[in-house]
């Protein structure tokens, strides 16, 4: 129940006054210089950083294991850093099984703040504009339940095309394979919003290989639809994340490209997403992209693992192959800029190892 205030302007009720504060609030921003509006809203909107593995591959649990000691010394995840060069300095080439305090890939963060974006118009465009350019943008494929046809409008029909990628995927970012279509606008200028994008990621989560047309045609409304074409449409979207038209998207600067359904049972098994079609998309990053960070999850996962103790650098910035697999660092790294970092993350295993009962964390018997 909301509590009264007694004061100077007579009996209030908290939201009064709260509301009083934030319209105080608006008018003293307005009355400043509009640089140091901008500032201000800038500072207001900032959010700690994230480590891009985190926010990649966030059932991995990278960054917050249970074990991390047990996991380096079993070799369970891999993470591979390729720092391309420059004019006065050679590429470099690092692994590590293991990912500390002061390993993380830090990618910045920025929240919409709505009590700044209702000042005033300007607020909202300066608010949007900090929050589409700033911060790091997650996408995820996923799940999406199909109702009977008659129920839904023309352009719902049209994304069943896309069975995986869902309504905020569709609105904002573009696609290769979509044809002619309306996305979201910018607020503070006549253009797509994707066209000021500065980090992305694509999260597909581990359920995604295990999704078929009866997880997603609810029971009463299956005798409506063709489920071998769903089924087939299905396969060909859990590649989505490489179908985006890099082309269209000429400030990014910061990619994350989540894979794993290509080392998955079920690629292996059907090929949704074959090595042939990574090489085709990779080339065409690299013809569009002049990125500052690449991060990939899952190319060598599982059963595509690939060991990196005896290669060189020399090696990986001219060898078709690594261990009779594609050179994936060869192939992205045109995608970056001098200096620019391409990061492969991958595991041997999905599950998160844990010591015997009878061990404490000292690694002592109890």
């Amino acid at each position: 129940m909301d509590q009264q205030v007694h004061g100077a302007y007579g009996t209030q009720s908290n939201e009064n006054i709260k509301h009083r504060c934030e319209t105080q609030r608006s008018e003293n921003l307005l009355r400043l210089p509009l640089e140091v509006y901008s500032m201000v809203i800038s500072q207001a909107v900032e959010m700690d950083p994230c480590c891009a593995l985190d926010i990649l591959v966030p059932d991995w649990n990278i960054c917050k294991r249970q074990n991390p000691k047990l996991e380096k010394a079993l070799e369970i995840t891999r993470i591979v850093t390729y720092t391309r060069g420059t004019k006065s300095e050679k590429g470099k080439l690092s692994f590590n099984y293991g990912h500390d305090e002061n390993d993380h890939i830090l990618l910045p963060r920025k929240r919409f703040d709505v009590g700044l974006a209702t000042a005033d118009k300007w607020g909202y465009k300066e608010v949007s504009k900090e929050f589409y350019q700033g911060n790091t943008h997650v996408f995820q494929l996923g799940l999406k339940s199909f109702m009977d046809s008659s129920s839904v409008s023309p352009l719902a029909l049209a994304r069943r095309r896309f069975p995986l990628r869902g309504d905020r995927m569709q609105d904002i970012l573009p696609f290769d394979d979509e044809g002619p279509c309306r996305k979201q606008m910018s607020p503070w200028k006549d253009a797509p919003i994707y066209t000021d994008l500065r980090h992305i990621a694509i999260h597909s989560p581990l359920n995604v290989a295990d999704v078929d047309s009866t997880n997603m045609v609810m029971p009463l409304h299956m005798q409506g639809f063709n489920l071998e074409t769903l089924d087939t449409l299905l396969d060909n979207d859990r590649s989505a994340s490489l179908r985006l038209s890099w082309s269209r998207m000429p400030q990014l600067e910061s990619v994350l490209l989540d894979l794993r359904i290509f080392s998955s049972d079920l690629n292996v098994e059907i090929q949704c997403l074959t090595r042939e079609h990574i090489i085709e998309r990779a080339e065409e990053m690299g013809r569009h992209l002049n990125l500052k960070l690449l991060v990939i999850a899952g190319l060598q996962s599982y059963l595509y693992e690939t060991r990196y103790e005896s290669i060189t650098v020399d090696r990986i910035e001219n060898e078709a192959t690594v261990n009779e697999e594609p050179n994936w660092i060869k192939l992205f790294r045109t995608s970056l800029q001098p200096g620019g970092q391409l990061i492969l993350v991958d595991r041997t295993i999905d599950e998160q190892p844990s010591l015997p009962y009878w061990s404490n964390s000292n690694g002592q018997n109890a």
